[in-house]
């Protein structure tokens, strides 16, 4: 079964760490194919991984209406955002080992900066800091930038102990909205893709209305770490983060 890893180049500050990333799961084997879509004003040349393709789009339904069943008939789609600047590639393989075992459509990574999972993270025991005492924390940390930037430095400076921890973390059903930064779907539920093609809010369809319609749910691994460097509205010296993150690749 290949694996295709698929992203959008939206932000050129963290596209090339996020291809670094991949690069490495690709080099152990672990990614076959990587689709890159990308707006025709943005440069990439200096940014892509070896054995990329290009998918040039106008608009995100043209990203659902390109992997079908049909097309892709026994394959893994990775579905990852260029701001996710870090990927556990030792654990990657362990991720890929559950999304083959499990029935829910869309398996989701334990994402760092992400307003969901840090209510997971909290709940299981991997966040012990204050940053998890804030009143409304679901809320709050999609717009502020002090959160984000304390949760990336306590995730980079405790990387092993927060891998040990998460390791044991099982997969949890999830049945409300979830942010669509990480997830991998078989090709055996491509057709919910289908509901995007005309549907401008995508996270809605997938991971709200397709699951309370079919009664299949999604689940996060809550065993597998990446990170998302920022939203839009997260104002933190995001160049030093990112550095920090590069740091650990190397």
């Amino acid at each position: 079964m290949r694996v295709i890893w698929t992203t959008f180049a939206k932000h050129p500050d963290t596209l090339p760490v996020h291809l670094a990333n991949v690069q490495k799961l690709i080099e152990l084997g672990h990614v076959h194919e990587v689709h890159v879509w990308h707006e025709a004003n943005l440069e990439l040349a200096s940014t892509i991984c070896t054995s990329a393709s290009l998918f040039p789009f106008s608009h995100k339904r043209e990203y659902y209406a390109h992997y079908t069943r049909e097309a892709y008939p026994s394959h893994i789609i990775i579905h990852a955002l260029d701001d996710i600047v870090y990927i556990d590639s030792d654990h990657f393989p362990e991720f890929i080992n559950h999304r083959k075992a499990l029935e829910h459509p869309l398996l989701y990574a334990n994402i760092i900066n992400h307003g969901t999972c840090i209510m997971q993270q909290q709940a299981s025991g991997l966040i012990n800091l204050d940053i998890a005492k804030h009143d409304a924390l679901y809320g709050k940390l999609w717009k502020s930038g002090d959160l984000a930037e304390r949760l990336h430095s306590k995730f980079i400076d405790n990387m092993a102990e927060w891998h040990a921890r998460a390791r044991m973390q099982p997969v949890r059903v999830h049945k409300s909205r979830f942010g669509l930064h990480f997830f991998a779907i078989m090709s055996r539920d491509l057709d919910i893709f289908r509901a995007c093609k005309n549907n401008i809010d995508d996270e809605a369809e997938l991971t709200y209305f397709n699951p309370l319609e079919t009664g299949k749910y999604n689940a996060i691994d809550l065993s597998f770490i990446v990170s998302h460097l920022s939203f839009s509205k997260q104002d933190f010296d995001k160049r030093a983060v990112l550095q920090k993150y590069i740091s650990k690749m190397n």
